[in-house]
């Protein structure tokens, strides 16, 4: 379930991404000698959304739930590895 601050982050990147859709559709109907600029502009608009998109995810991320450590190394630095084979029934082990 999201929070408020993970629904103000999508609506956000949604605007972004609707912005980058008019920008970019924009450029075939650009008039000669108006295209560097249109291009700017749908690439601040690419940009914007790709800063919105990372800030959803981030936000995201944050939400996450933690691994323990001991999930991180299931071995631990205490176990051998004797411990870990066993004997195997072979002398002297």
């Amino acid at each position: 379930m999201c929070c408020e601050a993970c629904r103000d982050f999508l609506e956000q990147y949604l605007r972004a991404i609707h912005a980058y859709c008019e920008a970019s559709q924009s450029l075939a109907s650009t008039p000669e000698g108006a295209f560097t600029d249109r291009w700017h502009r749908t690439e601040t608009a690419r940009r914007n959304a790709d800063r919105c998109r990372n800030d959803f995810l981030a936000h995201q991320h944050s939400h996450e739930p933690r691994i323990p450590e001991a999930m991180l190394d299931p071995v631990g630095a205490h176990m051998s590895e004797d411990f870990i084979l066993g004997d195997q029934g072979q002398p002297g082990g």
